[in-house]
């Protein structure tokens, strides 16, 4: 899409609005963001210039609608940190499961218990607990919780492969 077309939807959609300085973020493709990056030259994301803080659109969205919220510098390297730990954990736990329950074990299904997990370490609602919409003190508790309390995740997929 070009920068003209990427303009125009920009227009009929509602942008996010960006939270550090409180503009409409645009939309632009991964060319403008990651220039020799061919993987994601075609993808799309909404960007506020001035913050360089930017979120990336789902795939075949006709609304461009954003996987979650605009982040600046810290919160994707925040965000970069958390999944270093949290992903171990998670995939940990997969490895896990499918030793117990000789290789019937879904990754997905390992991810969802880990996210709940974390929910209810962090107090709050699973549908709110996705790193996408979290904010820097919220990726920095998450990251904490997850280094701090791990060894615990990692027993409740022992004990959850144990019931299966």
């Amino acid at each position: 899409m070009s920068l003209q077309a990427c303009a125009a939807v920009s227009m009929q959609h509602n942008p996010p609005i960006c939270p550090y300085c409180d503009k409409p973020a645009r939309l632009v493709t991964g060319a403008r963001l990651f220039v020799g990056r061919e993987n994601v030259a075609h993808k799309h994301f909404w960007w506020c210039e001035p913050c360089d803080a930017y979120v990336g659109c789902y795939e075949n969205s006709p609304t461009h609608k954003p996987v979650g919220r605009l982040a600046d510098t810290a919160l994707r390297k925040a965000k970069r940190e958390f999944h270093g730990v949290f992903d171990i954990l998670y995939l940990a736990g997969f490895e896990r499961l499918s030793r117990i329950r000789g290789g019937r074990a879904n990754k997905q299904d390992c991810r969802s218990v880990a996210y709940k997990w974390l929910a209810t370490h962090m107090g709050i609602d699973i549908r709110y607990c996705n790193v996408g919409a979290f904010d820097l003190e919220q990726c920095l508790k998450a990251k904490k919780i997850c280094e701090t309390l791990g060894n615990e995740l990692l027993h409740k997929f022992q004990t959850e492969g144990d019931r299966k």
